[in-house]
């Protein structure tokens, strides 16, 4: 839902099309709605049946809100272009609420696939956020984040995972594609692409050179592995895993919801070429 509104209301400040508008703060609104108020976080998910039963408000104030920026910061980069859209301040200070909440609690932060491909994912609503926060804490967030993604960008300029909170889960059910640091893999599904397109927006928002640094050579090894292929289906895309090691894709079937070899359109494809 939250990745739906950003686009949505994204396309209407490009298109001016009323239903992309419409649609989009109708979703802005029921996140907001039911958005914690004290730490501006929400639950990992909300049912129906539970929506029904408790209502906006209760769903709000009694679900257990998530600390992982898998999904948290998109939510805020929701809220984002809902503020740049209406002009509302409440759904920028329930941006700021969240974001600074997270980075204060970061002990508490969990991780799906890797703390690499959280705070990738984590970086795309920093760089706005951190204009409108006099503490300064979320410019000193997005900083240490940048800094501890480019301990962990190879020479080839990709991002090699890294940090996985659960390796046993390797093999049971839908996780990342390695188990342990050092094992030169680079994860197009849920790191790089996101990375690449959310360097960008924090260079844009913020002016450092090292955030257009990690942009750039991190630009310059997708553009690398992009697929060169007689097969129309695969010209041109990107798949999940990269051996950095040894320079070719790298396949194994640890993860039992997304393959190594899979070209996941939206997820990736799509996502590298917005960041390019």
């Amino acid at each position: 839902n939250a990745w739906l509104c950003l686009v949505l209301l994204y396309l209407y400040r490009k298109t001016g099309i009323e239903s992309y508008r419409e649609r989009g703060l109708m979703t802005a609104e029921a996140l907001l709605d039911t958005q914690n108020p004290e730490t501006g976080l929400r639950p990992n998910v909300i049912s129906g049946a539970q929506l029904r039963e408790m209502g906006r408000k209760r769903v709000s104030e009694q679900l257990e809100a998530s600390l992982n920026p898998h999904f948290e910061s998109i939510a805020h980069a929701a809220f984002i272009q809902a503020y740049l859209v209406t002009g509302e301040r409440a759904y920028l200070d329930a941006a700021l609420k969240g974001t600074l909440y997270m980075l204060r609690n970061r002990d508490k932060m969990r991780f799906m696939y890797s703390r690499t491909s959280g705070l990738s994912r984590f970086v795309l609503p920093l760089g706005f956020l951190a204009r409108h926060d006099e503490s300064g804490t979320i410019a000193k967030g997005l900083e240490e984040t940048i800094d501890y993604l480019l301990a962990r960008q190879h020479a080839s300029g990709g991002i090699e995972e890294a940090d996985n909170p659960d390796p046993d889960r390797f093999g049971q059910e839908d996780t990342g594609v390695f188990r342990h640091n050092g094992e030169g893999i680079a994860d197009q599904l849920y790191t790089n692409n996101f990375l690449l397109m959310n360097a960008w927006e924090a260079w844009k928002a913020t002016g450092s050179i090292k955030y257009y640094e990690l942009y750039r050579k991190l630009a310059g090894y997708l553009c690398r592995i992009q697929i060169r292929s007689p097969e129309p289906r695969f010209h041109g895309g990107w798949m999940r895993a990269y051996d950095l090691r040894n320079g070719e894709y790298f396949g194994n079937n640890g993860d039992t919801g997304w393959g190594p070899y899979c070209m996941e359109s939206g997820w990736t494809n799509a996502i590298v070429s917005a960041g390019l």
